[in-house]
């Protein structure tokens, strides 16, 4: 779209009822199932690649940007999100992002952020969906300075591949998190 001789990204979201993530961690929580899990996981991974196909990097992902949507799970505000060859889609010179959600090099201010920061905050959510309490205790200050307990640690009941994984979204290294997340997920369905 060009608005005044400049050419502009425009969103538009369909009506989601459903509400966003949050809802699963307030009041008596109850952590989820492991086909919620892996439904998210499939969803949100999807969104993830495909904004990575066209060189966006969301850099925001959290349960408040997650929706419950009538036949999927749905990624939204992408008001953080930041085109890799081109200026940002946010102000400049700001570290955008939420506190507690953001990868060890999204924090540090990195400008070259990749499809790993978000799996790294996509993990942060799954693990925090799936425990019922943040990996990390909601500190940006810890992320990179320590490893979060084992996901199988809280959650024994959970296979231990969905577990590995989610684990292996939160290193500290962003080349050793893992890629293809959705055919993965999607993989998972079958055990």
């Amino acid at each position: 779209m060009v608005l005044n001789g400049a050419t502009c990204s425009v969103v538009a979201y369909e009506y989601l009822p459903g509400g966003d993530l949050r809802k699963h961690l307030t009041g008596n929580a109850v952590p989820l199932t492991k086909q919620k899990i892996l439904e998210i996981g499939q969803d949100v991974a999807s969104a993830v690649e495909v904004l990575w196909l066209n060189r966006i990097v969301h850099r925001d992902i959290k349960p408040a940007n997650i929706v419950d949507g009538a036949t999927n799970f749905v990624l939204v505000d992408v008001g953080c999100a930041r085109h890799v060859d081109r200026s940002n889609l946010t102000l400049v010179g700001h570290v955008a992002g939420t506190p507690g959600y953001m990868s060890p090099e999204q924090a540090r201010g990195r400008r070259n952020l990749t499809i790993h920061s978000d799996i790294f905050s996509f993990g942060v959510t799954l693990y925090e969906l799936a425990a019922c309490r943040h990996p990390f205790q909601q500190n940006q200050a810890l992320i990179g300075f320590m490893s979060p307990a084992p996901l199988s640690s809280v959650r024994p009941d959970l296979p231990q591949v969905l577990t590995g994984l989610i684990d292996q979204m939160l290193s500290v290294v962003a080349a050793q998190r893992p890629s293809n997340l959705a055919f993965r997920f999607n993989q998972l369905k079958l055990i």
